[in-house]
This record gives structure tokens, C-alpha cells and sequence, in this order.
């Protein structure tokens, strides 16, 4: 230890105290003058860097002579400011004396600097930072033990009265705050003892009596109005006052206070909770409900799981309603009503409250099928895009929501439908590729409004469980609108993209093939007419052929059919020009998706009539050129029919004979025709005020056939999957190779486990898979692939 009687070291700190006399009373005056101050503490500082440099352990000295200055400063300067223990007033002296003495420890902190590189005997755990620790501990034992008490009691008496109402002075409040956190000295044990845990358990008790005074006393919807208010307010006021650590806890504390322990009474409430404000559709409460929820969480469980399971409970209740109407012969009928809306439990209102979309029954304006059929994918895509607008406004697009809705979906869209009138079934997969021919078989397509619209279509084709039934409606539909010249290049183009990136591309393969044929057979279709006109060729008829790739396209039904001279020459004609060019190719002509447009004259027509027919029609109307008038057996014979079947031909005369446009007549009444006795004539009494008339010729695609056709492929996609795994894993049990391969087929169709063994047994059969042998010869359980 240095002397304590040294003349020389007494003299130069009787100067030290004086500049710290000056410090303390730039400091109570509130006036620190950068330049001077600076120049006071470096007099301090040359003092002390003299005193150690002159002897080293002058510093423990210094050290312990400050320390004692510092506790008599901070004694004077309490019993001078804190005048008022017990009242608000404390709060703004408590302020006064921090800023005071925060002046005071940082001029102190940096004259003692070089202190803290000679405290050699001074047990202490960093000598580098003796000096700042001395600091806070003299305010810490001299003013903050003492009124710490009293402090607290203040500050919570404050931060009530803010919860009454009152404006608590959040400045103070957070200077305050900042000075206890200090008194940790670099750690928050203090600040956590003293004011957080006590301000915790404040917080807890006050606003658990609260949330549970709001919900027995007003409702759920004050209820929830209530917490969203409060725990937005004490959020902010955590933000402002506390330190940033106590944030999270006091929203801990307050959502397991306030929510956790209600939010499954508030979400099943009867009049405010989540089916009720969905069937008032109040989506600012929901939005409301939803924010509440969302705080709270724990390990396996999610406070929005019981909203979005009632969220999904009624998109199903509303998908199933839309099956519903679907069904009913009211909607097959084509009377239309708006859905009632009203119930005799509706939530109170809102003011920001929005009436529900109308609800609009699936009905027939034109009778057919396919305008229910639209109206069900058009019922079906509002349910969703209402859903979804919802979901984006007001939850976030939570993706629990969305999970959700699609499960609603799933479930039912996929349902299997009566069709109202008959004793056969359809579902989504039909239902959505009709429409999906009805948008894209439009004559004028808007570019814009189209895109939206197969954006949504394949949306809901996301839904679908059996996705391969869909492709094989939609190949088929999609064939017709090639074939028949009532579709958009790009509008198909765009929807192949589209299904393509939610499936794999093998998915869209014919499909695409289609396309590329179409188009291939229109640039043949110049071509042929150049070669035509470049040979001399008289070729009184327009001709067009589409030359189609046969494994791309759907089973096509091939008509026999021997045309009449008009028609066999053109032929004829285009045989001979693809045969020099594709020598090893066979033609095989397709009628039964031919058209025709032919030019008819009628006494009673003034202008000549075009009418626009399928190729059986147009043959039969030709061959009126050569004779008056024939009978159904006469005309199968003419027209090579095998066996002289009339079937195909009663099929296309009916409509020239009964339809609206009656283009031909017969001597007989009714509907029915002799095959032999009924001579089928021109009918020259026939009259139009139209100069192109359209025969009905639409063929409705067979569901059962769709369906045969949908389970035999079937088994070629197990069979490939099943040789996959094979293939790759040496040796797999059934039960393994099974579970993969429902796996790998669940995007496409849901995989019965029966037929999957079927399948297996069927590739062991025909030696693509084998059974492991075991060590005793026997075959063993085990499945390998058969090389």
C-alpha cells in the first residue's frame, strides 16, 4: 500500500477534488460546455497518470479515495434532490439525480482511466473494468438500495393509472427503467428482480381479471375488441418504457392471461365465435379473431388450429350445398333462388360488417347439361375465390387457412354426383373439363379475362384426386375442338403450360402432341392447296384433310364409309399427294370427326343455303343429287355400311329430319322410321329466314367408356411404377413396394392397395418382378426385379 502520509500525494488530490467539485457543478447545472469539460478532465487525468506514474500502488489509493468522494457526493446530492419519497414526484427527482450523477460517472469514468491498469492489488474479477463497476455500485449502496422500494411502488401506481386512462410520463418511466438496468453493471439479474418479475405479476393478475370480466359481462365480440386494444397498448408501452428484453415476456404473460385460457370458449362461442361470424360474414371480426389467435402457440399445437377447423367445417358445409343443388331436379329444372343467408343466431352486427356474395343455385337457362355444369365450376370457383380474398385480407394467407380450404375442397369436389334425371353418376373431374371445353371452344376469346380464368380452373384441378380421369375427358374434349376448328391456339397453348407446371411433364405429353399435330396439318393443308393449284389439278370442292400421329390422339371411332363421287375424288385426290410424299405411311381415313358445308337450294329459299354438318350427314345429303329420294336400308348400302347397318345412318338422319331445321322429309308421321318402306326426300316445303344453319351433330362423351378407358391405363402406370421400384432397390418386401407406390401415384389418382397387388402378382406372372429365393430354396417374401 502507498503512505498515506505523503505531502505530495495529498496536495495534488486536494486539487483532483476540486476539479470534481467543478464536474459536479457543471452537472447540477444541467450546462456541459464540451471545450471546458474536456479540459477539466484532462487536468484530473494528468493528476492521476502523475501520482501512479511517480509510484504505481497509488491506485488502489485513487480507487478507494474516489469511491469514498463519489458516496458523499451522492449523499449531498440526495438529501438535496429527493425531497418526496412516496409521491409521482419521486419518479421525475429519481430522473433529475440519475442525470445528474450519469454526467458525473462518465467525466469520473474517463479521469480515472489509467487507474485501471495499476490496481495490482485490488481483488477484484476484471481489473479493466474496476472503475466503471465502482461507479455503479457507490449510486447502487448510496441512493438506489435505499429508495428502490418506494420507486417501484410509484412506478406501478403510474403505469395503473395509465391503465385507467390517465397519461403516465413514459419519458421518466423509461429513464427510470434504464437506471435500474444499469445497476446491473453489464447484467440484467437487477433490473429482472427488482422490476420485471413484480411487474410480470402485476400485469398477470390485472388483466386476468379483466379478459375474464369482459367475456361473462358484454360477450366474445367486447371480448375480443377489448384484447385486441389492450394487448396493442401494452405492447406499445413495452416498447416505450421497458427494457427490449421484457417485450416478449410481458406478451408471453398477457396472451396466456388473456387468450390461452378462453380461445377455444371464443371460437366455439354461439353468437361472436368463428361459425357464427362466418355465417353473418363479418370478415373485420374474423380478421379480428384470427390476430388474437395467432399469438398464442405452443408445442404441437396452434391457437388458429380450432378457427381454421371451423373455417374448413363450413367451406364444406357451403361446397356441399353447391353439390346439393347440383343434384336436385329444382336446379335441373332451371328455376334459380338466392340461397338463405339468415339464421336465427346471427352475430351482432359490425360496422364494418359485409353482406355475404349471393348465392347462386346451379340452373339451366338453356335446358342443357352444360350450362348446370358450368354454373357448378362457377359456384365452385367463387366459394373460392371468396375464401381466398379473405384470406388475404384478413389472415395473413395464413397457410393454415389455406390448408384448410384445400382440404374442404378435396373433399367436396371429389364427392361422386347424381345427375339429376338419369341413374348415372359424374364428379369434379368431369364436371371441371366440360367447362373447361365450354370457356375454351368460344368463338372470341378475350386474352386477358381468359388467363384469369384457367388460372382459377387449374386451381381447382389441384383439388381433383383423380387427375388422370380429368386428362382423359379433357384429351378427348380437346380433340373434338381441334378437330372441329373451335378453339384458340394460344388459349390451349396456355392451358397446357399451366397443367404442365403443376404436373409432370409426361402428364400434358399428348396433349402437347395434339397441338404440334393440328398445327402441323394446317401448314400440310397450304402445302396440298399449292401443290393442287402448281399440278393443274381441277378441284371443284374445298378440301382440307388433318393428317393426325395415331398414338397421340384418343381412340377414335373409324366409320366406314364409301362417299359419294364428290367426296371420293377429293380423297382420292390427297391420297395420291401424301402417298409421294410419305411412301412407308398408311392413311387411314377418320370420318366420324369430319364436318362438312355444303350448298343447298331450296324453292323457298331465296339465296342458296350453307348448311354445316358432320361427313355421314353431308354424304347422305349428296347422294340426293343422284336420286329423289331413298330409304335408310338403301342408303347404308350405298354408303358401304359393313353388313348394311343402318345405325350410323338413322344417327345422322335424324336431325335432318326432326330438328329444328328440317332439311328432309318422309311420307309418314312420327318419329319413327322404316328402314325400308320410308322413303326419306328433299322437303321442298322447307323455309329459313337463316342462310347458314348448323345441324345438330354434338356427341356427348361416353362416362362409361371414359372410365373403362381411365382404369385400363391404370394398370399400365402401376405396372411402370411397380418396375421402377423394382428397379431401383435390389430386394423390397410387398408391403414396401406397395406403400412406394401409392406414394409415387397419389398426385396423379388415388391407388387401391387390392389392385396394386393385383398388378404385382400379374408382373410376377409375366416375369418382370420374381420372388427372392431364401437359403432353403423356398421363395421368400422378398420382391427383385427381373433382369
Amino acid at each position: 500500500m502507498a503512505n498515506d502520509n505523503d505531502p505530495e500525494f495529498d496536495e495534488k488530490w486536494d486539487t483532483f477534488e476540486e476539479i470534481f467539485g467543478k464536474v459536479a457543478d457543471i452537472a447540477s447545472a444541467h450546462r456541459v460546455i464540451q471545450t471546458n469539460i474536456s479540459t477539466i478532465m484532462m487536468r484530473a487525468y494528468n493528476i492521476v497518470y502523475t501520482l501512479i506514474r511517480a509510484n504505481p500502488k497509488h491506485a488502489t489509493r485513487i480507487y478507494n479515495k474516489s469511491q469514498k468522494l463519489l458516496e458523499g457526493y451522492l449523499t449531498t446530492l440526495m438529501s438535496r434532490t429527493l425531497t418526496d419519497r412516496s409521491t409521482q414526484l419521486l419518479l421525475r427527482q429519481c430522473a433529475e439525480l440519475w442525470d445528474q450523477y450519469d454526467i458525473v460517472s462518465r467525466c469520473c469514468h474517463h479521469m480515472l482511466k489509467y487507474v485501471n491498469q495499476h490496481l495490482e492489488h485490488f481483488e477484484v474479477e476484471n481489473t479493466s473494468n474496476s472503475v466503471p463497476k465502482m461507479l455503479v455500485q457507490c449510486f447502487r449502496t448510496t441512493v438506489y438500495d435505499t429508495v428502490k422500494d418506494n420507486l417501484r411502488k410509484v412506478m406501478f401506481h403510474e403505469i395503473d393509472q395509465e391503465r385507467e386512462g390517465c397519461q403516465a410520463e413514459r419519458a421518466t418511466l423509461k429513464q427510470i427503467t434504464n437506471m435500474i438496468v444499469t445497476m446491473g453493471a453489464g447484467a440484467l439479474d437487477v433490473y429482472e428482480q427488482d422490476f420485471e418479475r413484480p411487474y410480470l405479476d402485476m400485469t398477470q393478475q390485472h388483466y386476468g381479471q379483466l379478459a375474464q370480466a369482459w367475456l361473462q359481462g358484454e360477450g366474445v365480440d367486447l371480448y375480443m375488441r377489448n384484447s385486441e386494444r389492450w394487448l396493442n397498448h401494452e405492447r406499445n408501452f413495452s416498447m416505450a418504457v421497458l427494457h427490449p428484453s421484457s417485450v416478449e415476456k410481458v406478451d408471453s404473460c398477457l396472451n396466456k392471461e388473456m387468450l390461452e385460457k378462453y380461445y377455444i370458449t371464443v371460437v366455439d362461442d354461439g353468437i361472436g365465435g368463428a361459425k357464427a361470424l362466418l355465417s353473418a360474414w363479418n370478415p373485420p371480426r374474423l380478421g379480428r379473431m384470427y390476430r388474437l389467435l395467432r399469438r398464442i402457440s405452443g408445442t404441437g399445437w396452434n391457437g388458429l388450429d380450432p378457427m381454421a377447423e371451423e373455417v374448413q367445417k363450413y367451406i364444406l358445409r357451403e361446397g356441399n350445398q353447391i353439390n346439393l343443388s347440383f343434384s336436385t331436379e329444382e336446379a335441373a329444372g332451371g328455376s334459380s333462388s338466392t340461397t338463405p343467408s339468415s339464421s336465427s343466431n346471427q352475430a351482432p352486427t359490425d360496422t364494418q360488417t359485409q353482406e355475404p356474395p349471393p348465392k347462386r343455385r346451379c340452373t339451366t337457362s338453356f335446358g342443357g347439361n352444360r350450362e348446370r355444369e358450368a354454373d357448378y365450376i362457377r359456384d365452385a370457383i367463387e366459394l373460392h375465390d371468396k375464401y381466398t380474398q379473405l384470406f388475404e385480407n384478413e389472415f395473413d394467407n395464413h397457410k393454415v387457412f389455406h390448408g384448410a380450404l384445400r382440404r374442404a375442397f378435396e373433399t367436396f369436389f371429389n364427392a361422386d354426383l347424381p345427375v339429376p334425371g338419369t341413374d348415372q353418376t359424374t364428379n369434379g373431374a368431369e364436371l371441371l373439363s366440360n367447362y373447361c371445353d365450354t370457356l375454351m371452344s368460344r368463338k372470341k376469346v378475350e386474352s386477358g379475362l381468359e388467363h384469369q380464368q384457367l388460372n382459377k380452373l387449374v386451381m381447382l384441378f389441384t383439388y381433383l384426386s383423380e387427375k388422370d380421369t380429368f386428362r382423359e375427358f379433357y384429351h378427348k374434349a380437346m380433340a373434338r375442338r381441334l378437330l372441329g376448328r373451335s378453339s384458340d391456339f394460344n388459349v390451349e397453348r396456355d392451358m397446357i403450360t399451366l397443367l404442365k407446371a403443376k404436373m409432370q411433364g409426361g402428364f400434358v405429353k399428348k396433349l402437347e402432341d395434339m397441338l404440334q399435330d393440328r398445327r402441323v396439318a394446317d401448314e400440310a393443308g397450304d402445302k396440298f392447296k399449292a401443290w393442287v393449284k402448281e399440278n393443274s389439278t381441277k378441284k371443284a370442292t374445298d378440301f382440307s384433310v388433318f393428317v393426325l400421329t395415331r398414338g397421340s390422339w384418343p381412340k377414335l371411332h373409324l366409320l366406314e364409309l364409301k362417299p359419294p363421287s364428290e367426296l371420293a375424288d377429293c380423297m382420292e385426290l390427297f391420297t395420291k399427294y401424301y402417298t409421294n410424299l410419305h411412301e412407308k405411311r398408311t392413311l387411314i381415313w377418320v370420318h366420324s370427326y369430319g364436318k362438312a358445308t355444303l350448298q343447298v337450294k331450296y324453292p323457298k329459299v331465296a339465296k342458296p343455303l350453307t348448311v354445316n354438318c358432320n361427313t355421314m350427314q353431308a354424304c347422305i345429303l349428296l347422294l340426293f343429287n343422284h336420286r329423289d329420294s331413298w330409304t335408310l336400308n338403301q342408303l347404308a348400302e350405298e354408303l358401304g355400311q359393313p353388313n348394311n347397318s343402318i345405325a350410323e345412318v338413322r344417327s345422322a338422319a335424324v336431325p335432318l329430319l326432326f330438328s329444328k331445321h328440317r332439311l328432309l322429309a318422309k311420307p309418314s308421321s312420327g318419329k319413327e322410321i322404316n328402314p325400308a318402306n320410308d322413303p326419306l326426300t328433299v322437303n321442298e316445303k322447307f323455309e329459313s329466314q337463316q342462310l347458314n344453319i348448323h345441324m345438330p351433330t354434338a356427341k356427348t362423351t361416353d362416362r362409361k367408356e371414359v372410365q373403362k378407358q381411365v382404369e385400363e391405363n391404370r394398370k399400365y402406370i402401376i405396372d411402370c411404377y411397380l418396375v421402377k421400384i423394382g428397379k431401383s432397390t435390389k430386394q423390397t418386401t410387398r408391403l414396401e413396394m406397395e406403400t412406394k407406390c401409392i406414394h409415387a401415384l397419389s398426385t396423379l389418382f388415388q391407388p387401391d392397395p387390392s389392385q396394386i397387388r393385383t398388378r404385382i402378382e400379374s408382373l410376377i406372372q409375366r416375369e418382370f418382378l420374381s420372388l427372392v429365393i431364401g437359403e432353403d430354396g423356398e421363395p421368400t417374401d422378398k420382391i427383385q426385379y427381373s433382369t
